[in-house]
């Protein structure tokens, strides 16, 4: 996860979800990299930036279109 220095990893914490930038949604993508505090992402090429995630630790659960944590609302 690269949300301001957050230790999660597939191979740490296994059971978390973990989400790709939404790269085909400009405004939303920029917000994702604003509220993560990763201002070198904003030059990153899409291709590049597409492998990059965060993981379901830091959304709110009104974000969530369910209890598992694996779905995010649309917007």
């Amino acid at each position: 996860c690269v949300y301001r220095n957050c230790p999660s990893s597939t191979n740490t914490s296994p059971g978390l979800h973990y989400f790709h930038f939404p790269i085909r949604d400009q405004k939303r993508c920029d917000e994702w990299i604003k509220n993560a505090k990763k201002q070198s992402f904003y030059a990153m090429p899409r291709e590049k930036l597409r492998n990059k995630v965060i993981c379901s630790l830091h959304f709110e659960d009104r974000y969530f279109t369910n209890q598992k944590h694996d779905r995010l609302v649309h917007n």
